[in-house]
């Protein structure tokens, strides 16, 4: 879906069985929400404080960790991102990857190579498990191997990667519960660029736009802004997960609910590109 609006451009990607399963009056709500927010003025403010991210602001979190959560360098990167606790994640984290996903739109019994998926948990209530890995990459004792093996067409030899990778829902939490609960904070609704993840030096930033949060409900409009911080401290600062788990199509199908995150920096001035 694409909507233009003067100079203001925002675009999604949805992907479903049935076109039956879209909810087109959902969808105009939101880009008539992100049109608005892009004639809004970048943050005039900085600092900390709790954060709101919507699931198409989640699922770019998610991506910009694939490779601590996807083939085998996922052991070393989850080494130098534990605290000294050990600690990968808060508790309230579970990312699980599945190739037979209920419903999901590439949902099969087996792989590109015959090999049956099922559902492998890779982070598992904060505990890293391990990275999603194939039959071939598996080492004894460290993780199991899965049915990951994509073949987008016969033209294409299989390759390694995940499917259905999503952050696991809370069932009984509602996306709204977790945006009242803020007295001071903000809510991004989608990502104003694609933003930098750096596994290796530890650090990401995100350009957003979304709502200031004043006592739980959304007090002004917010076109732009950066968020940043530690990658480490980003995991650990997701303490809230609400049940609206949403998917995104890339190559595979990437998945996030809302979540509440503590702890990052927020910095005006943010791209829009």
């Amino acid at each position: 879906l694409e909507v233009v609006s003067g100079d203001v451009r925002r675009a999604a990607q949805l992907a479903a069985r049935a076109a039956v399963e879209f909810d087109f009056e959902a969808q105009a709500r939101r880009f008539a929400t992100l049109l608005t927010l892009g004639r809004e003025p970048s943050a005039e403010t900085s600092g900390r404080g709790p954060m709101v991210m919507a699931p198409a602001v989640a699922v770019r979190v998610l991506a910009g960790l694939l490779p601590l959560l996807v083939g085998g360098d996922g052991w070393r990167f989850a080494r130098a991102l534990r605290d000294r606790q050990e600690r990968l994640a808060n508790e309230a984290l579970t990312v699980i990857d599945d190739g037979g996903f209920a419903g999901g739109v590439f949902s099969a019994a087996t792989d590109g190579e015959g090999v049956p998926t099922r559902a492998v948990r890779l982070i598992e209530a904060g505990v890293y498990r391990q990275p999603l890995l194939t039959w071939r990459e598996a080492p004894p004792g460290r993780g199991e191997g899965s049915g990951c093996m994509l073949r987008p067409s016969w033209r294409q030899p299989p390759e390694p990667g995940p499917t259905h990778l999503y952050v696991c829902p809370a069932p009984q939490v509602s996306p709204a519960s977790l945006i009242s609960s803020v007295a001071a904070g903000h809510y991004w609704l989608d990502t104003v660029g694609a933003g930098r993840f750096d596994l290796a030096g530890d650090r990401f930033e995100l350009p957003v736009c979304g709502f200031r949060l004043r006592g739980g409900r959304a007090s002004e409009p917010i076109g732009a802004a950066l968020v940043r911080g530690s990658i480490g401290g980003l995991l650990r600062g997701i303490v809230g997960v609400a049940r609206d788990l949403t998917f995104y199509p890339q190559r595979y199908l990437l998945g996030a609910p809302t979540l509440l995150v503590e702890g990052l920096q927020l910095d005006a001035g943010a791209p829009a590109g």
